[in-house]
């Protein structure tokens, strides 16, 4: 019983992790847009004048 439990939370933790590494895969494109909106939002605060 305890070997089958095992093999399952490890089947899971490696199924959330491949998902995690998914995710991230397809977020990574997206960090330089993200960034330069960030830089934006940081310009548009200090210089309220623009």
């Amino acid at each position: 019983m305890s070997s089958e439990y095992t093999t399952l939370g490890d089947r899971a933790e490696r199924a959330l992790q491949q998902r995690h590494e998914r995710r991230v895969s397809a977020a990574l494109p997206a960090l330089p847009v993200l960034r330069e909106w960030v830089l934006g939002l940081v310009r548009a605060v200090r210089e309220p004048g623009r």
